[in-house]
């Protein structure tokens, strides 16, 4: 197997929190290049290489991409499901974290029949591209509140280096954005006050998600699961606990 590692970031301090591959020997350093020697030393049979930038997704099976900004979330999508590639978005806001999965049209696994236990059957699932679900009307899925969350901390795109009257002002206004455009109840006073404080990435959480979303590659992989289509949501905000959403 293969595995390429995109980043064209350098490593600072902040990240040392929450990527147990760096050590403090890598701050300043390529994000990539830093990532590869832990990984190789984890499994020696899979071929490893660092990148800065992705130039051709059609020369991967599935394509994952984390804490990337919206706008580039969605072009990322388009080109994967125009190269008929397994696209994986995870996001993760603080408390809060959410996966969003593309595997075409037509995805084939063999699962198990659930009329007849201990009978494995080929199942196909469809897949929503992203674009369109971000110009649906969400109202029909009656998505749990957490999700809305997620999706207005996605848009507003708030780090740790604004302040918190930044922030606020931030989700107030993708709050208003989200409600108008896929029809869903705004973020009450109180509800913007609470998921202003999910910024930036909390290692457990991250850890916890990154279990769920890594299964969803071995799935893309081996063809042998039933697959969340389409988003995961963890939430430690409120219920510490996560779940599968299908929106539209």
């Amino acid at each position: 197997g293969a595995l390429t590692v995109v980043d064209g970031r350098a490593v600072t301090e902040a990240d040392l929190g929450v990527n147990f591959l760096l050590s403090i020997d890598d701050v300043g350093k390529n994000m990539a290049s830093c990532s590869i020697e832990p990984l190789r030393a984890m499994n020696g049979l899979v071929k490893l290489e660092a990148v800065t930038s992705l130039v051709d997704v059609s020369n991967f099976t599935c394509v994952v991409a984390t804490d990337i900004p919206k706008a580039e979330g969605l072009a990322l999508a388009s080109q994967c499901r125009a190269a008929n590639t397994a696209f994986i978005l995870c996001s993760s806001h603080g408390m809060l974290s959410f996966s969003f999965s593309d595997f075409g049209d037509n995805f084939t696994a063999t699962i198990e029949d659930p009329t007849n236990k201990g009978v494995k059957t080929k199942s196909s699932f469809a897949f929503t591209p992203l674009e369109n679900v971000m110009a649906a009307d969400w109202s029909k899925a009656k998505p749990l509140r957490s999700f809305v969350y997620t999706q207005v901390l996605w848009e507003a795109g708030a780090t740790v280096a604004d302040s918190p009257a930044a922030v606020k002002e931030k989700v107030a206004s993708a709050s208003q954005s989200i409600s108008t455009r896929h029809n869903v109840p705004p973020l009450t006073q109180e509800e913007v006050d609470k998921v202003s404080t999910c910024v930036g990435s909390f290692a457990p959480i991250s850890a916890m998600a990154g279990g769920v979303y890594a299964q969803e590659v071995l799935k893309v992989l081996h063809l042998n699961a039933k697959p969340i289509n389409n988003f995961f949501v963890y939430d430690g905000l409120e219920e510490s606990k996560g779940y599968a959403e299908r929106i539209c």
